[in-house]
Order: C-alpha cells, then structure tokens, then sequence
C-alpha cells in the first residue's frame, strides 16, 4: 500500500490526489489552490476531476466572486471510506501503538523511522521500527520473539508492506552513541536517522532515552 497517498491504493488516478487534499481540510479552496496542494497533476486536470466529484455529488461547490471554492462533502455516503483511505497512515501508527502497548514482554521503547516516519513511503517500503529489548530478556526469549513475529503478521495483513525491525538493547543503544563511526552529531548514523525521524510508538520517548544514555557515552568516551 502506498502509505503516503493511501486512497491511491483504491483510486489509482488524480481523483484520489484531489480527494486527499479536501478530506485533510474543512476550509473552501479553490481549484487552483488544490492543484498546487496535490502531489500531481495541473491544474485544469484537478479542475475536470472537482467538476466529476461535484456532479455525483461528493464535493461541495460555492461561489466566491469570479472563482468556486471546493469542500467534500461529509454528509455523503461515500465520504465515510474516503476519510479512511486517506487517514490510513494514522490508522496504523494507531494500531501499531495499541499492539506494542499491550505486549506481555514490555518494550523499554518502540518507535516508527524512516521512510513512513517521514512522509516518504511508497508501495514497495518496509515499514521501520525501533525496538529496545530489556536488558533481562534474551534475544531468543519466545515470548519476546512471539510478539515481534505476531506484529509482523498484523502489518503484512493490514497493509500488504513488510515490517522490519531493528531491534537493540539499551547497552547496544549506548555503544552507538559513543561509536567510533560517527554522523554529524558524534554518533553512528543510524542513531541520527532515529533523531530526526522516530514516532514514539510505545516506552519510554526516545529523546528521554537518548537523554540518559548519553552522559554515560561521553564518560565512555573519554576513556
């Protein structure tokens, strides 16, 4: 599934860049300011696809001097999948809160990264999450294995895009943050990478946990 534009999925044309920009907002807009809100398409292509949506009537139209500002219309019977299809990104990052929530092995913290976590996600993208194993479960502990399998499963099923874990320890957290190959900020890569783009799904906030690991890689480092 197209995680970025998910009404793609159903409505493989303009029709659903349109759709997206006015199920996001409840303000009038005019045509030209949809074309320039959607990821593709002109302006006259939007406007053919506004005057299609308008005839069955799925958007509202209203005069505004010489211009028409656009609204879907949320009292019709199909505005209720529309709004679904397109808010299917938070649906999931709900979901995924809901399951690591309630995992019998607790998490010490879960988050989204990468592609997804930044918009960017298309069909073919993984989705990636950060999960930081306790220090007194070992990686083979079934019932820890158990659960990651299990949510890989529900992702597959509800999305058709494969998960991919990274999965680490608060020890292996610290090791990278004092590693020898460094980013821009003194640390392995991949730890800037969850800097800027984690969505705390679950445990303690990654900037909390980055926060007190940190004090005891620089005393590390300085070694």
């Amino acid at each position: 599934m197209d995680l970025t534009q998910p009404l793609s999925s159903l409505v493989p044309t303009l029709d659903a860049e349109t759709l997206t920009v006015l199920a996001r907002t409840e303000q009038p807009l005019t045509g030209r300011r949809i074309a320039e809100l959607a990821r593709r398409g002109t302006h006259p292509a939007v406007q053919k696809v506004l005057d299609r949506l308008a005839d069955h009537g799925l958007v509202d139209v209203q005069p505004a001097g010489n211009a028409r500002l656009y609204t879907l219309n949320r009292d019709h019977l199909l505005a209720r999948p529309v709004l679904e299809a397109v808010t299917a990104r938070e649906t999931l990052l709900a979901r995924l809160r809901e399951q690591i929530g309630s995992w019998e092995v607790p998490a010490v913290h879960a988050s989204l990264f990468g592609s997804l976590a930044r918009g960017e996600a298309g069909p073919a993208s993984d989705i990636d999450v950060l999960v930081v194993r306790p220090s007194d479960v070992a990686e083979d502990d079934q019932t820890w294995q158990h659960q990651l399998a299990d949510l890989e499963q529900r992702v597959s099923r509800w999305t058709g895009n494969p998960l991919s874990w990274f999965e680490t320890t608060e020890e292996a957290m610290l090791r990278a943050l004092g590693s020898g190959e460094h980013g821009d900020g003194g640390e392995e890569q991949v730890v800037s990478s969850w800097r800027e783009d984690a969505l705390n799904l679950s445990g303690e906030p990654l900037r909390s946990l980055l926060a007190r690991l940190g004090p005891h890689a620089e005393a590390g480092a300085g070694r």
